[in-house]
């Protein structure tokens, strides 16, 4: 949650079901600030489950026909340029992110000029920067360090906000055209840790969470006058089919050039988890090799933070409802539905923002805009 923008005034007007409202603005590829741009319509997509975890899609209304990307210099080519897009209510607008520009479309009807926009964070960028030459991590190099070094290798420019990680990497050899994003991300999660740059920009690496142990920051509930919470206006339940459940976790790392053999193992043993290990649903096993794991404390940490998020799909939810832009992928949040019996807590995977422009109600599903939740099972007790 974006604990600085909700404010008491904040959470009145998205309980209120507030018009939401959407601006944004370019940047160039020097990073100056350009002119606002008028938004029509869109998505904003958080998104936990993928390397790159923030992207946007918006529509753009171009009346004077000044848009139009030609030039590597124009204000919304595809060469370096970004656009920062807030949304939330009127005079308390919420940073979504700021998105490199992948892809820019326009579509000239003869008295109308639109435009349609697609971005990513900057790990997208990264990405498509793949190695030139051969990289390498020199043994017992720490992650965090390594990791750091190879992104400011491929792009100076980046902020980091890393929490400190006191494992270390065996030498790890990057072949020529390797993706660097992906590469850091197989590191990352080699110690245990969360890789993404956030909203404003920042390369944030951070321990995996325990959703078991996180509060709950906002609550999603079909009863009037909820504390701190928005009105469902659909929800979904769903219970995952079992061949992508898995209650047991075993990691194995065999380092390249050594005879070293790392190994950790993390199976359900709560007893009123739906997928405990000695229960009905039986021992379903899931194998995981890695060739950059130097101890079996790093090995433990995997199969930990894999088997949190393989427990947790026992049961998902899909939730509808008015936007909360403050909202952030990995939050916990409690839900109340009282005609599927669910008073139970959840870790968000994916959010869907539908964006509104300023000053005009969307058309989407609620008059003030639209959130879709993509929810994972918290399980609690043991």
């Amino acid at each position: 949650m974006q604990t600085a923008s909700v404010t008491a005034a904040y959470k009145a007007a998205v309980q209120s079901s507030c018009q939401m409202v959407i601006t944004a603005q370019a940047i160039s590829a020097k990073g100056v600030n350009g002119p606002m741009i008028p938004i029509t319509d869109g998505q904003v997509i958080f998104d936990f489950t993928t390397a790159t975890r923030r992207t946007c899609q918006l529509a753009i209304s171009d009346p004077t026909r000044t848009l139009v990307p030609d030039l590597t210099n124009d204000t919304l080519a595809p060469y370096g340029q970004r656009i920062a897009v807030w949304m939330g209510p009127v005079n308390m607008p919420v940073l979504m992110g700021t998105f490199w520009i992948d892809e820019v479309d326009a579509d000239d009807a003869g008295t109308t000029l639109d435009i349609e926009l697609k971005g990513y964070d900057r790990s997208g960028k990264i990405s498509r920067e793949a190695l030139t030459a051969t990289y390498t991590i020199a043994s017992g190099a720490n992650i965090g360090q390594a990791i750091q070094n190879l992104l400011t290798f491929v792009d100076p420019g980046i902020t980091y906000k890393f929490s400190p990680c006191a494992y270390t990497t065996p030498q790890v050899i990057l072949d020529v055209n390797q993706d660097p994003w992906a590469a850091s991300v197989q590191l990352a999660q080699a110690g245990g840790m969360d890789l993404f740059f956030d909203r404003q920009d920042v390369c944030v690496m951070r321990p995996l969470p325990d959703p078991s142990t996180l509060p709950i920051s906002w609550t999603y509930s079909d009863v009037t006058g909820a504390v701190d919470g928005n009105m469902i206006e659909e929800l979904t339940k769903v219970v995952v089919a079992s061949n992508t459940i898995y209650n047991d976790v075993i990691v194995t790392g065999e380092t390249t050039g050594t005879s070293d053999v790392y190994t950790g193992r993390a199976q359900d043993l709560n007893p009123s988890s739906p997928t405990y290990v000695n229960g009905p649903f039986g021992d379903i096993p899931v194998f995981y090799k890695s060739t950059i794991l130097t101890s079996n404390a790093q090995a433990q940490a995997i199969a930990d933070s894999k088997l949190t998020f393989f427990s947790g799909r026992a049961q998902q939810l899909t939730l509808q409802g008015p936007p909360n832009p403050a909202q952030d992928e990995e939050d916990v949040v409690q839900v109340v539905r009282g005609a599927l019996n669910i008073n139970s807590k959840y870790t968000i995977d994916k959010i869907e923002f539908d964006l509104a422009p300023a000053g005009v109600n969307t058309t989407k599903a609620s008059a003030t805009g639209q959130q879709t939740l993509t929810l994972r099972r918290v399980i609690e007790g043991s």
